[in-house]
C-alpha cells in the first residue's frame, strides 16, 4: 500500500489498508483450507460440492442446479466436479423422483467420511487461525464485517 500511495499521490488511498487485509487474510485462510481438503485427497471445488451435500442433510442430495447455486458454480464447471467426484465414488447420481428428467446428487457413505475429515480439519484450521483474537475482538470484527457485508449487498443494517 505504501508503494501505491508513493506512486500514485493523485489518488485516495485512506480506503485501501481494509481492502488489502481483507484481501490478504482471504488469502491466508484459503491457503490454509485449501490444505484441509489436499490433505484429504479433494481440491477446493470438489469440497464445496461435498459440503454442499453434508449441510443439506440426511439423506445428503442436491440437484446439480441447487448444487451450482449454492457453490457459485457454473453448470459446466459443476458437471466436470460431480464427474470427478463420481469416479472416486464419493458422490453418485440418482433419478429424481419428483422429476423424471432430473437427477440428484448424493454423498456416498465414503463421500460423507471424507467430507467429515475435511470439515473437522478446516474447522481446527479456522479455530487456530481465529484463536489469534481474543473473544470481544473476534466479536467485533464480526459486527464490522456482517455491517459492511449488508451494505455491499444493499440492506440497511437494523440500528
Amino acid at each position: 500500500m505504501h508503494a501505491w500511495q508513493r506512486e500514485r499521490r493523485d489518488l485516495d488511498w485512506s480506503h485501501q489498508e481494509a481492502y488489502f487485509r481483507i484481501a490478504r487474510i482471504d488469502h491466508l485462510a484459503k491457503q490454509a483450507l485449501d490444505r484441509c481438503s489436499r490433505a484429504n485427497g479433494l481440491d477446493e471445488g470438489q469440497y464445496g460440492v461435498l459440503a454442499a451435500l453434508r449441510r443439506a442433510g440426511a439423506p445428503y442430495r442436491l440437484t446439480p442446479t441447487e448444487l451450482s447455486r449454492t457453490t457459485f458454480c457454473t453448470s459446466g464447471a459443476m458437471t466436470k466436479r460431480i464427474d470427478r467426484l463420481e469416479r472416486a465414488a464419493l458422490v453418485a447420481r440418482t433419478p429424481d423422483e419428483s422429476d423424471r428428467r432430473g437427477i440428484l446428487v448424493e454423498l456416498t457413505g465414503r463421500g460423507l467420511e471424507v467430507v467429515d475429515a475435511a470439515t473437522t480439519a478446516a474447522v481446527a484450521a479456522t479455530y487456530e487461525m481465529m484463536g489469534k483474537l481474543t473473544d470481544a475482538e473476534r466479536e467485533t470484527v464480526c459486527a464490522i464485517l456482517r455491517l459492511l457485508e449488508r451494505r455491499l449487498e444493499g440492506e440497511q443494517p437494523s440500528a
